[in-house]
């Protein structure tokens, strides 16, 4: 098939139909074979081994030819494990111990060809041959003339079988071309890249940006190792960057510190934001040595990996999150449900006299927090502790 165009799901099929009719023709002979009930799981057992056939017609995805065949090993295995059992301590029991070893080791074998061979079903060449029948004719003829000595002829069968490459796109181009670059020895094509380590995997918990080396530029002009370093150092810092992404619905405040110029002198020192929506969100990360002043209702604020950073807000529908940062202030002049600290140290919350009995904290791997309620008389400053969820209402 790989030296035929791709065809429809009903032109597989139609081309198949020989070979489906012989697979159905031997599984209804096996079916009214009557034999003694000791065999009764020996038939079903080549029943479900015959069924792994149909890998064939398997297009990918969401299932692949190798996972439907380790299917069938499965279904197989039910069967043959009946025999285990069932003649289990019998005399003679190791030619029917054989007969399920054969058929595990014929299933494993063909799931692992389709998986080295067929991984996403069968292959294609979109200027192949139009038919089997055709391209069986032409490689016949070919071969009969280049046996002849006929040199013209032999140079026609090379390049007839030059178009009988394999050359379709995707996936499957991919693995063949993958397949190709494997040498005798075991090398292929990811052979000698650098490992990633656990600290260099941005989703694992170890993942450490720091250790990151970055790659200098070369340079034909040498230079010394203070200024290749002094170059590598301002390549990697960050631009402070305060705006609206309108597709997620977010201001984001990033990379600000006390010295940067995004806010005006005239506000005081304030970095201020202004929500216009209930739908939009705050996400502040890697902030130093700064005041945030929110205005207006939003829906979530997040401090991300911040230090020295205090937040003031007008209200939150949802919840204000403090994650991996250090002396963090946080008050709150409206309502807001939930308070989610994690992995903070050192953070104090403000609670307006609203959400005084509507707040609860949620806190985990967090050390020195407190939180400020707003009581009639005067201001009382709660213990909020770690790993728990705590309510205001209960300290009011």
């Amino acid at each position: 098939l790989s030296k035929t165009p791709a065809t429809t799901t009903a032109g597989i099929q139609t081309a198949l139909a020989p070979h489906i009719k012989q697979i159905q023709e031997a599984v209804g002979s096996i079916h009214k074979i009557r034999t003694t009930r000791d065999y009764d799981f020996h038939q079903k057992t080549i029943v479900e081994m015959l069924s792994s056939l149909s890998w064939v017609v398997m297009i990918p995805p969401p299932q692949t030819p190798s996972s439907y065949i380790s299917e069938t090993l499965s279904a197989a295995e039910f069967w043959s494990n009946k025999i285990r059992n069932k003649f289990k301590g019998v005399e003679g029991k190791e030619i029917h111990i054989t007969f399920c070893d054969c058929v595990k080791f014929t299933i494993q074998n063909l799931a692992g060809y389709t998986k080295e061979y067929h991984a996403l079903g069968l292959t294609w060449n979109p200027k192949g041959f139009k038919t089997l029948e055709e391209g069986a004719n032409v490689l016949n003829s070919s071969t009969i003339v280049a046996a002849s000595g006929d040199t013209a002829s032999a140079a026609a069968d090379t390049e007839v079988k030059s178009q009988c490459k394999p050359a379709g796109g995707g996936m499957a181009a991919l693995v063949n071309e993958l397949t190709s670059k494997r040498t005798t020895d075991g090398s292929s094509a990811a052979t000698g890249l650098r490992k990633v380590t656990k600290e260099q995997q941005t989703w694992r918990k170890e993942f450490n940006p720091t250790e990151i080396s970055v790659p200098a530029t070369v340079s034909k002009v040498p230079t010394n190792s203070f200024s290749a370093a002094k170059e590598v150092t301002s390549s990697a810092s960050k631009s402070p960057t305060l705006n609206f992404d309108s597709n997620a619905q977010t201001w984001r405040v990033e990379y600000q510190t006390d010295k940067s110029n995004t806010f005006l002198a005239t506000d005081g020192g304030l970095l201020k934001v202004k929500v216009r929506d209930v739908k939009e969100q705050v996400y502040i990360y890697q902030c130093q040595n700064i005041t945030i002043e929110i205005s207006g209702k939003c829906k979530t604020i997040v401090v991300d990996s911040c230090s020295k950073v205090n937040v003031v807000f007008g209200a939150a529908i949802s919840s204000c999150e403090v994650v991996n940062s250090k002396r963090i202030q946080v008050q709150t002049l409206g309502v807001c449900p939930t308070f989610a600290i994690d992995k903070t140290d050192g953070c104090l919350i403000y609670l307006s006299k609203e959400t005084t009995s509507e707040s609860s904290f949620v806190t985990s791997k967090s050390s020195e927090m407190n939180g400020t309620l707003n009581h009639p008389l005067n201001f009382v400053v709660a213990l909020v502790l770690n790993q728990m969820s705590f309510s205001s209402a209960s300290q009011h």
